[in-house]
């Protein structure tokens, strides 16, 4: 059975999991900004915008101008959507990207603040104190001092900050094995080869307690995907991969043919907004992961896992959650 995070309803398989998210829980909505209303399709949405009457350019900006007179530095995107007259996305809409809104004004963008990494421990062990039990994500996200997201984005994943901070991760317990074993084949197809207990912890969802807990060895772990320790295959795969240069170029490419943004319906994160969030570009997912084209003898065809039908930009967060669900991809029609 796999359980949804967000509102506990459980499914018998990934992919009616990924469908309800998507229908339940806003990945798959389109909201106008003006009145608020929803809708499921990018045309309706369109269409819907087109009897708006705008906010117009120097209304936002007099705003933008005040805000940031009020803070004593420009705004960032979540403290526009939270104290803001208006959203980060209609300044957007209206200018290209939050960073140029902020340029509009005469001012360069704002940096997040990092918050160092004992302060996020302490407020998730605070968090706990108060609950009188772990956090989960959501609680994290609605009565904690930061977001469960900068948690994960610093320490990996949520289970993996809670972990450091102290403590057992809820419901650990409860994560079914198979959930746990298609993380370790998705960290496999993303790194090329089979992940090691530092990449575990850093990179994927899990801490490699859990997989201690459930099948009594990391090793053991990873024989239920059907990995085996070989030298020898990992450097076969590594030898094929792509050189860094033609990695870079095809990467350029997606990222100019989906205008610097995600595409996860809804999600209006561009690049530069990522990196004042993540410090980092945007992500480019292989909706097809790379597993797909190793041949029985190992051989990686690198020509059409990147081939651009196969990859798509991502931010960060939805990364982590379309690779759950691979190869499904984000409706983006």
């Amino acid at each position: 059975m796999y359980e949804c995070d967000y509102c506990d309803a459980t499914f018998e398989a990934v992919s009616n999991l990924g469908g309800h998210v998507a229908s339940a829980h806003r990945y798959g909505e389109y909201e106008c900004e003006t009145c608020g209303e929803t809708f499921t399709s990018l045309a309706s949405y369109r269409g819907h915008l087109g009897g708006q009457s705008p906010i117009g350019r120097e209304v936002l900006k007099t705003e933008l101008r005040r805000f940031a007179e009020e803070l004593g530095r420009p705004p960032t995107r979540e403290e526009m959507n939270a104290d803001g007259a208006y959203s980060a996305t209609a300044y957007r809409n209206e200018f290209g990207s939050w960073c140029d809104a902020i340029r509009s004004i005469g001012h360069n963008p704002v940096q997040e603040r990092r918050v160092p990494d004992e302060e996020l421990l302490k407020a998730i062990r605070d968090l706990a104190d108060e609950l009188g039990r772990v956090p989960s994500a959501p609680e994290m996200d609605d009565q904690g001092a930061y977001s469960q997201r900068t948690c994960a984005n610093r320490f990996g994943s949520w289970a993996n900050a809670v972990h450091e901070a102290g403590l057992e991760p809820a419901g650990k317990q409860n994560i079914p094995k198979p959930e746990l074993l298609a993380e370790i084949d998705r960290l496999a197809s993303e790194l090329g080869h089979p992940p090691t207990v530092e990449e575990i912890n850093s990179e994927g969802q899990y801490h490699v307690a859990t997989y201690y807990d459930r099948f009594e060895s990391w090793r053991q772990a990873k024989r239920r995907v059907g990995y085996v320790e070989s030298q020898d295959e990992r450097v076969a795969w590594k030898r094929q991969k792509w050189s860094e240069t033609r990695w870079h170029r095809q990467r350029q490419r997606v990222l100019e043919r989906d205008d610097y943004c995600c595409q996860t319906p809804g999600c209006d994160i561009d690049q530069c907004e990522h990196h004042a969030r993540f410090g980092k570009d945007l992500h480019i997912h292989h909706i097809r992961p790379r597993r797909e084209f190793v041949d029985a003898d190992g051989r990686y065809d690198a020509e059409a896992a990147n081939a651009l039908d196969n990859l798509i930009t991502l931010c960060a967060v939805h990364h982590r959650f379309w690779e759950q669900f691979v190869p499904l991809q984000p409706d983006i029609r």
